[in-house]
């Protein structure tokens, strides 16, 4: 077993939100690299596309996709992250489904995502890619699959189950 299947496995046998706790620790390379790595996506390719495409275009066809998720999963991506970073992600596009998603927010959330986002909070498009993959692949990890007893199961642990299934061999 590799140290890399080691990792997940270790991984995997801690609660979720310490699981969180660790991955938001990691900076934001490690946890791109962390998420390809465990993403059913061919080698080389981002979850939008070739990176070899200009940023803008890549940006483009991500804000696309993340456009069309509702505005309940973007809270339960997002709820965990700083408001500063929310606020900044929101002013990336005009998402339609920013007015539900700051109306789901608890109050003082809502409240500094708003003042931040009309301070001007910004990311440049470099790292508004980097942030906006990240919540795509949480959104694809939490749409998931669903476990023999037909609960939803995330990306994540599907990978840590044909981990443990592969070593098992």
């Amino acid at each position: 077993m590799t140290r890399r299947e080691q990792a997940l496995q270790m991984l995997g046998r801690i609660s979720l939100s310490d699981r969180q706790w660790i991955l938001r620790q990691l900076s934001a390379d490690a946890r791109v690299r962390l998420t390809r790595e465990t993403a059913a996506e061919p080698a080389g390719q981002a979850a939008d596309g070739p990176e070899d495409l200009p940023v803008e275009t890549q940006l483009a066809r991500l804000t696309a996709r993340l456009a069309e998720v509702p505005a309940g999963q973007m809270v339960e991506v997002l709820h965990l992250e700083p408001s500063w970073l929310v606020a900044a992600l929101l002013n990336v596009h005009r998402w339609p489904w920013s007015r539900d998603f700051l109306a789901a927010l608890p109050p003082p959330t809502r409240f500094e995502v708003t003042h931040a986002a009309r301070g001007g909070a910004r990311l440049s498009l470099p790292a508004a890619l980097s942030a906006l993959r990240d919540v795509a692949q949480k959104v694809v990890g939490r749409q998931g699959e669903d476990d023999s007893r037909g609960r939803s199961v995330p990306r994540f642990e599907r990978v840590l189950a044909r981990v443990r299934r592969s070593a098992k061999r």
